[in-house]
């Protein structure tokens, strides 16, 4: 059974301007409560990103969607073979280096969803999708674009 969630995805708040730091921690803090819970059933998400995470309008609980790419703790995978394994902006360097990929994924992709809420916009990116699984691999995001505000335990 589906459910319906009156409300907005988080990439369309985005779109609205960078959230406040408070707030981003928040609702990140639901957000890997619900991973959590996935997690604890032995389930890997592997596209965590903002179109995947719904907000609810009146609570504003977020709900995690699309578990089209997820795989449980022993790698059975739970999508078609051949599928993309996840979004080039938020993918772990374990997907794209093609290794083994556990919960560490959801919660590196939850970072990248962390510091875009933060900025804006995400940490890597590039022309092709190679210049963004590369920079996932051999850089470090750019912490200087974190708002001044921004809690040195945070950064």
């Amino acid at each position: 059974m589906l459910q319906y969630i009156e409300g907005e995805s988080l990439d369309q708040r985005i779109k609205r301007g960078p959230i406040p730091w408070q707030e981003a921690i928040d609702l990140m803090q639901r957000v890997l409560a619900g991973l959590g819970a996935l997690h604890a059933a032995s389930l890997v998400h592997r596209d965590v990103k903002p179109e995947n995470i719904l907000v609810e309008g009146e609570s504003g609980v977020p709900k995690i969607t699309d578990l089209g790419v997820a795989h449980d703790a022993v790698g059975r995978a739970m999508t078609r073979q051949g599928a993309q394994l996840g979004t080039p902006e938020y993918m772990s360097p374990e997907q794209v280096k093609g290794t083994t990929v556990d919960e560490r994924a959801d919660l590196y992709a939850c970072g990248i969803v962390l510091y875009e809420l933060l900025t804006g916009e995400v940490p890597f990116a590039g022309d092709t999708d190679f210049d963004v699984l590369k920079a996932h691999v051999d850089r470090a995001p750019d912490l200087e674009r974190l708002p001044p505000e921004t809690p040195s335990a945070l950064r």
